[in-house]
């Protein structure tokens, strides 16, 4: 059954050179990241298309876990870009981690996904949550124009924009933001993406009563937040429907073609 999930592995084996020149880099990168994959296929031969899972500053929680289990049911395969365990880290919610540092890992599964034949070649996308979806917009002007996309559609969550840097490219993203998020306020985005531009293809989406973390259903409608003191999170299940709707008619469009 397609729900049925099977884990699979990455094999250094059928690596290829990363076209833009950073071929010893990529593979360093990958010989770190790859004792740290979490990633799930459905069963049949594929090829499926693939979504890169980006947690936020505290790690894969539970309610990533059951994200990923999701999609798996509905015939992505999944992966996590764990760069906390990666790096030997509990936490990045002080700064451990650059946003950059988590692109280049983006960049180097994103990579070796494309070697592996039950992956769709032009069907990968990126979920990144806070942190993560910081470095999915980082990831968006960290390619240049003769150089293959990381990925074929992007969704952030409630990312933090006040020191990210506005780009250019047209590949398909949502970005989903708590109106009453204290942790990454929503106004230093819709400025950023203000100054991105139309042609860049980016869409926003605000969600006035959600808070951060309002899509995590293993948590209460409202909180303390653990990582950042004085701040608050909560679920918000309406907010959470609608913004995973959203993501899940772009992927369906852009990485099956689906109409």
């Amino acid at each position: 059954m397609l729900g049925q999930r099977i884990l699979f592995r990455f094999g250094l084996a059928l690596l290829i050179p990363f076209i833009t020149g950073c071929a010893a880099d990529t593979t360093t990168l990958q010989r770190r990241l790859e004792p740290h994959y979490r990633a799930q296929r459905p069963e049949g031969p594929g090829p499926f298309a693939a979504i890169l899972l980006v947690p936020g500053c505290g790690g894969i929680s539970p309610g990533r876990v059951e994200t990923a289990k999701q999609l798996v049911a509905q015939g992505y395969a999944v992966v996590f870009i764990d760069y906390l365990a990666s790096r030997g880290l509990q936490t990045a919610c002080a700064g451990q981690v650059r946003l950059d540092e988590v692109a280049d890992d983006i960049r180097s599964v994103s990579v070796q996904l494309r070697t592996l034949p039950y992956i769709k070649q032009d069907g990968l996308g990126a979920v990144g949550w806070s942190l993560g979806g910081a470095a999915v917009l980082t990831s968006l002007g960290a390619w240049g124009r003769d150089q293959p996309p990381w990925f074929n559609a992007a969704a952030a969550f409630y990312p933090p924009c006040s020191r990210l840097r506005s780009w250019k490219n047209t590949v398909p993203t949502l970005v989903l933001l708590g109106g009453l998020d204290d942790i990454a306020p929503p106004g230093p985005c819709q400025d950023l993406l203000r100054s991105v531009g139309k042609e860049s293809a980016v869409e926003v989406r605000m969600y006035p009563g959600a808070r951060h973390s309002f899509d995590s259903s293993d948590q209460p409608p409202m909180m303390p937040s653990r990582n950042f003191p004085g701040k608050t999170t909560g679920y918000h299940a309406e907010a959470a429907r609608q913004a995973w709707s959203e993501i899940m008619v772009l992927f369906d469009r852009e990485l099956r073609g689906s109409k």
